[in-house]
């Protein structure tokens, strides 16, 4: 690899992944959700711009009938 090669490719590394709109969501990467309460999560894994993949995790938190434990 020339250093010509090698060094655009850690320019290119370097650039933002991704859209504004998931770019955005990188920051917002746990959601908590209670459940029966709001289980719709505020957004998908796949951007709707650019179609780029970005992971969310989810923390459910359960609900008994009962009353709290």
């Amino acid at each position: 690899m020339t250093s010509t090669a090698g060094r655009l490719i850690r320019l290119e590394e370097r650039m933002p992944k991704g859209c504004t709109t998931c770019r955005s969501w990188e920051a917002s990467a746990f959601q908590i959700v209670v459940q029966g309460a709001d289980e719709e999560t505020s957004r998908g894994e796949v951007c709707p711009a650019c179609g780029r993949h970005v992971p969310l995790t989810l923390i459910v938190i359960g609900t008994r009938e009962d009353g709290p434990a």
